[in-house]
């Protein structure tokens, strides 16, 4: 009789186990970058250096540019702050910073390097929009700050998802008119 019940109990702790574990496998916290590193004109560089750094972390990644002067960082992790630098010898350095990244989210940068002494650098610090060319979604992403400053009816936090575009009132939570 004990038997049964240890093997119930060990049938039971490791479904439990499996199920919980699934789910965590599923959520996705990390971004992409894709882009182009091109001349003034618009020709690609290949061989162009591109360099991804979190700035919290110190995490780097380098990328050099395909014969099309395409480059890519996939997987990356959205914490933090990311500075994306692109180089090549006789063209000035080009350098973006304050990157924000968002949970399953691929950005496309493009680089316009021009001609000039190594020692020049471009810093962009003010962050481009940055848009995701792989889905047509509407989505909003509320920082922390936004969520605390705001007042909630009820502390329902349900109601920030009608600061979002394209939402409308339901029965559970309906709009003024």
């Amino acid at each position: 009789m004990k038997a049964i019940k240890w093997i119930k109990l060990v049938v039971i702790t490791a479904t439990a186990v499996f199920m919980l574990s699934s789910t965590s496998l599923a959520q996705v916290v990390t971004a992409d970058i894709i882009g182009t590193v091109s001349d003034i004109d618009g020709q690609p560089l290949p061989g162009a250096t591109v360099t991804l750094q979190n700035t919290m972390t110190g995490m780097t990644r380098s990328f050099i540019a395909d014969p099309n002067g395409k480059f890519s960082f996939r997987a990356i992790p959205v914490q933090g702050t990311y500075q994306i630098t692109a180089e090549l010898a006789g063209f000035k350095t080009h350098i973006q910073k304050d990157l924000q990244l968002h949970i399953n989210e691929t950005s496309s940068l493009h680089f316009r390097l021009e001609a000039g002494a190594i020692e020049q650098f471009v810093t962009v610090t003010a962050q481009a929009p940055l848009v995701d060319i792989k889905e047509t979604t509407v989505q909003q992403v509320l920082t922390e700050e936004l969520v605390t400053s705001l007042p909630l009816i009820g502390r329902n936090y349900i109601g920030l998802t009608h600061l979002a575009p394209g939402v409308t009132g339901s029965d559970y939570w309906p709009t003024t008119s």
